[in-house]
């Protein structure tokens, strides 16, 4: 049976984990299946011990707030050392706003994601706020004016906020119907709110291992793929839904435009300097 990884990170929302834990395990049929949960910070992670007399589950508590690709490094880095650095088949890097079937969603990615030989992937997630399709992220890669432009946004906060006015009115005004794409498609990058890696990105040289703190993980992951020769695709069949929070829930503070900012300046220095 395939061994399936799936990575949780807490911030200071150990309340909707635990919820999100206690519910996804009781549902669950798949077996060979393990949950990781990073504690980047807790308000009270005692909380967090609630569930941790499940064997499935393990909690890697950090010292600091290493971001969301830095936390699931450290779940990597724990689950290589406690499993005799065999890889997992798949690890999957996950939020826990998300819902869908885990009766049959687990059997059926491996169905899919096997007979691809696909080393990235993303299922079909859907935002609750509108109905709008969140995946493929970027089905091309962002050219290098586009990420200077990004870089010139996130340098004056009026600019970035009225930006993101700006893209979720575009996100409302242009959301698509589910049911208007092939069932697989082949793209650039997937939505980070859940990544599937499989083994091959780590055998061909894929790392965790990202030189920024917040944001723009997306874009890593699929630039290792660009350079690696993986494949990376979207697939339609597996579908989630992604509870995101109100449009001004969802606007970024001035600490999140610097962390953006940086993560942007780093991308570009680092896979556009040709």
């Amino acid at each position: 049976m395939k061994t399936i990884v799936i990575v949780l990170v807490n911030y200071k929302k150990e309340h909707e984990l635990v919820a999100f834990a206690k519910t996804f395990l009781f549902s669950q049929e798949y077996k060979n299946l393990q949950l990781i949960i990073v504690d980047n910070g807790s308000v009270d992670n005692s909380i967090l011990s609630e569930i941790l007399p499940d064997t499935k589950i393990s909690l890697v508590v950090s010292e600091q707030n290493v971001g969301y690709i830095g936390a699931a490094a450290v779940a990597f880095d724990y689950y290589m050392t406690n499993n005799g650095n065999q890889l997992p088949d798949y690890f999957i890097i996950s939020n826990f706003d998300l819902s869908f079937d885990p009766i049959r969603f687990f059997d059926k990615l491996i169905m899919l994601l096997d007979e691809s030989g696909v080393s990235v992937a993303g299922p079909h997630i859907v935002s609750s706020l509108n109905g709008a399709s969140l995946n493929p992220m970027y089905k091309r890669r962002l050219t290098s004016s586009h990420l200077q432009r990004l870089i010139r946004v996130t340098n004056n906060y009026k600019v970035f906020f009225a930006y993101q006015l700006l893209h979720y009115a575009k996100r409302k005004l242009t959301a698509k119907s589910s049911g208007s794409y092939a069932s697989v498609e082949d793209t650039y990058a997937v939505h980070g709110s859940m990544m599937i890696l499989a083994k091959s990105f780590f055998e061909k040289g894929g790392t965790l291992k990202y030189d920024s703190f917040l944001y723009g993980e997306e874009i890593y992951i699929a630039e290792q793929c660009r350079e690696l020769g993986l494949k990376t695709m979207v697939f339609h069949e597996l579908k989630v839904t992604h509870h995101e929070h109100s449009t001004t829930g969802n606007i970024k503070n001035r600490m999140h435009m610097k962390f953006l900012n940086s993560s942007l300046k780093f991308l570009h220095s680092k896979y556009y300097n040709d």
